[in-house]
Order: C-alpha cells, then structure tokens, then sequence
C-alpha cells in the first residue's frame, strides 16, 4: 500500500465521519409519558348545573388558565393543589368545573407547566359518572435536536398513541410595544413533516426542519414553536373527554 492510497484512505475515512456526525440527533427529551397524568374525572349533576372534578399528578407548580368570562359567564373553575411527593418534584390537583348542562357552555380545562401545556374539553353527552382510564395517559414520546448554522432539525418520535400530531409556531419581530406577530408555520421559515399519520400508533415520526437563514433574512425570530397531540372521544356515552390537545414546547 503506497502513501499516497494512505493519505486517500484517510481522507475517505474522515469524511465519513464527519457525515456521521453531521446526522447524529442530540436526545432534548427521552422517551417517555407526558408530566400531566390523568387520575379520574367525575360528574355529576342536579337540576340547574353540571359538576365536574378532574383529578391530576403532575409538575409541583402546575396552573390553571382562566376560561374567558365573556363567553363562559355562567361557569365556576376552581384549582386546588393537594399532597405533594418531594420525591418526584409532583403533586396532586383537583380541577373542578360547575356549568349549565349546555353543550357549548363548558369551557375547557387548561394546565399549563414549563415545558408543557394540556387542554381537554369534557363530553357533555357521556352517561358514565366516573372514569379512571384515559388513553392519553399512555402516550409517549422522544424529543430529538439536530443544529447547524443553516438550520436546526427536531424529530419527535411517538409511541402507543392513537393520536393526530402537527406543530404550531409563531414567529415576529419586536417592536417598541412589544412583540408582533407576523407569521405562524410559515414556509418560508419551516418544513414539517409527520410520517405514519392516521393508521400508525407505535414509532409516528414528527419531524421540522427549521430555516435560520431566511429568518435572519427577513429579521424575524421565533416567539413559539410547539409540537401537538391531538385525541378525540372514542366512544360516545363512556368517554368523558371528548377532545383534548397535549402541547409541548420546543422554543
């Protein structure tokens, strides 16, 4: 073997590595269940209202956004933490909802976290008075990054999870009032894909690609980007929730 065949070899072998790393994705999250758990969800009702009370495990800190006034006048949303396990940095919660037994006067319930936030929207036609089994409770997922100075990448990688997934994103620029929003998950600035929807509910890949050198272009940033879980009521009469929305956020 000559020198020169060495130094070629050597130049193959570097270049491959350096592909290599070039496609190596740093793991931002393992896989794993979301932070909010569903414990059990319970109704009730009387003659002018219907009561609901959700009971939750999750992040010490939790919060309960307030649904507008304006539209749900007629509704009371209490928050309430209960025992909390030092151990695992969680606590219990109690969300506990009175409305009209109308269907579009139940506001949703929204937790929010540092890094996550959960909306679900409870059946107004469920017949069962309590439920302990909740098929989000099952879902997993992995947050992987990959950066250059082009572009950074996220892939996500979902598991046992019948779900729809998409991402959301705002994007803008500051201005002396502050923030202003001039696109969402625009083109221009992102490539989403999610490969395996609808019929897949083990190893789903979300993926995005996003475009730094057209942002920079245009002078904007990124306020927001979120990826999302989206599940609907399987069944009609035994299922309290009827839809819920699991975001996590990636900027």
């Amino acid at each position: 073997m000559t020198f020169v065949t060495i130094v070629c070899f050597f130049c193959i072998f570097s270049m491959f590595v350096q592909s290599i790393n070039l496609d190596q994705w740093i793991v931002e999250r393992k896989m794993g269940k979301a932070t909010i758990h569903i414990l059990s969800i319970k109704k009730s009702t009387d003659n002018t209202f219907v009561h609901y009370t959700a009971i939750f495990r999750a992040p010490i800190n939790t919060e309960m956004e307030e649904s507008k006034k304006g539209f749900y006048w007629k509704s009371i949303s209490e928050w309430e933490q209960g025992p909390m396990d030092s151990y695992t940095d969680t606590a219990l919660y109690k969300a506990s909802l009175t409305a009209p037994p109308s269907t579009y006067l139940i506001p949703p319930v929204w937790l929010t976290t540092e890094s996550e936030r959960f909306r679900m929207t409870y059946a107004p036609f469920a017949t069962i008075e309590m439920q302990r089994d909740f098929k989000f409770n099952d879902c997993q997922f992995q947050v992987e990054k990959q950066e250059s100075e082009a572009s950074i990448k996220y892939k996500i990688t979902v598991k046992t999870c019948d779900c729809r997934r998409r991402f959301t994103a705002s994007v803008g620029k500051m201005t002396p009032t502050g923030f202003k929003k001039t696109a969402g998950l625009s083109s221009l600035y992102f490539f989403a894909v999610n490969l395996y929807p609808g019929f897949m509910i083990d190893d789903q890949i979300s993926s995005i690609i996003i475009n730094r050198t057209a942002l920079i272009k245009d002078g904007v940033e990124i306020k927001s980007l979120q990826f999302l879980i989206e599940q609907d009521q399987d069944d009609f009469y035994n299922d309290l929730i009827y839809h819920s929305q699991f975001y996590y956020t990636l900027i």
